[in-house]
């Protein structure tokens, strides 16, 4: 085979390459995100993404207000087991004499493991306004499984902890929305999916340095791109 036909044969190999690779990375549109069909993640686009429904996350804020002008507020939240032991705390913490800037009083959030947690104390903090979300079952070590758990794994350990809230302290399902993976281990696209197949409404906060954070965003809704 002379010069030529191996010009024309390798010619060929790279148009055959660059056409698969395109038919590999196309990006079809799925519930107001994009959606690559290898890796099966969403990518966020702001242009199909808009207020009040949907918000790409960001290292700018949902509005044209400068970062000191936006209104902030504190989150407290507290992880793994609620028993007598802590809850002496909870009660010196939450006074009446603390309260919001509205007058009304304050709120946490309960990360609850379902080991060594008291259920009844569970259910009053529950009626007293607080939120009380999984942080699975077992909160088993070492740290590292987490991130190889499997899909089963986690919707054992995430689910499984909502059904306990919802039938052992008598919080509705419908109000049990968050959830916090032990030691904030990230498990990739598997704990994702859990947090659909669990149906827990979840929003990720993600900080790639201390200087430059992001804005929190929907996992259904995905990444920016």
């Amino acid at each position: 085979m002379g010069f030529r036909h191996w010009s024309a044969l390798f010619f060929l190999v790279c148009c055959l390459c660059v056409i698969n690779v395109q038919r590999g990375s196309l990006i079809r549109s799925r519930n107001s995100a994009k959606w690559h069909p290898r890796s099966r993640s969403k990518v966020c686009v702001p242009r199909d993404c808009q207020l009040p429904d949907c918000y790409c996350a960001g290292k700018t804020g949902p509005s044209h207000l400068k970062n000191y002008q936006i209104p902030q507020m504190v989150m407290m939240t507290f992880d793994d087991a609620v028993n007598e032991r802590v809850y002496e705390f909870y009660e010196r913490l939450l006074t009446k004499k603390r309260l919001n800037p509205n007058g009304c009083p304050i709120s946490l959030t309960f990360y609850l493991s379902h080991n060594w947690t008291d259920y009844e104390l569970v259910k009053d903090l529950y009626r007293s306004g607080h939120e009380i979300a999984s942080h699975s079952i077992t909160h088993r070590m070492p740290q590292s499984w987490w991130t190889h758990a499997s899909l089963k794994d986690w919707q054992r350990e995430i689910g499984g902890q909502r059904r306990n809230i919802v039938t052992k302290a008598h919080v509705p399902r419908s109000e049990v929305k968050g959830m916090r993976v032990p030691f904030l281990e990230l498990g990739g696209e598997k704990a994702v999916q859990d947090d659909g197949r669990s149906r827990l409404p979840v929003r990720l906060v993600v900080h790639d340095r201390p200087v430059r954070r992001r804005w929190s965003l929907a996992v259904h809704v995905g990444l920016s791109a």
